[in-house]
């Protein structure tokens, strides 16, 4: 005989609720982020790559930029920073592009920084921050008051 009381169904059945909540929440997570990304390859693709030999390119511009805008937004400050959020973070990285040759090297990233157009990487970044479109109902302090208690 099971030993079912109606808290223990009731427990279970709230326990399965939440994970299917959750596991929902994370599937709308992905597709916004997907979403984002093809939103990207789309703005990036206007950009003009700086550098020129078709061949020697192992790294895809629109993947260094999507790294580089990924670790930045996680709170990377350096191109070791990129470098290291690359590693880190592949396979989830890889849900979104290819990275075929894995992820570019803190030299690589800064070399692209170097070469690249600062007026157009500001205009795709841009529109991609404003495409993100977050919502919130609460208002967010960015003054540091709320964080020093005023």
């Amino acid at each position: 005989m099971k030993n079912s009381t109606p808290t223990t169904k009731t427990s279970h059945k709230k326990a399965l609720q939440k994970h299917i909540v959750n596991a929902l929440n994370k599937d709308n997570q992905q597709r916004k982020i997907k979403k984002i990304a093809k939103m990207f390859v789309q703005t990036v693709k206007k950009m003009n790559d700086p550098r020129t030999s078709e061949g020697a390119i192992q790294y895809p511009l629109d993947e260094i930029l999507f790294t580089a805008l990924a670790a930045v937004l996680c709170g990377s400050e350096s191109y070791y920073d990129f470098e290291t959020f690359g590693k880190t973070q592949l396979p989830w990285l890889k849900k979104f592009f290819p990275f075929k040759n894995g992820t570019p090297s803190h030299d690589t990233f800064q070399r692209i920084f170097e070469l690249l157009d600062p007026n157009s990487l500001e205009h795709a970044y841009r529109l991609i921050v404003e495409n993100l479109k977050i919502r919130t109902t609460k208002h967010i302090a960015i003054d540091g008051k709320a964080s020093r208690g005023c």
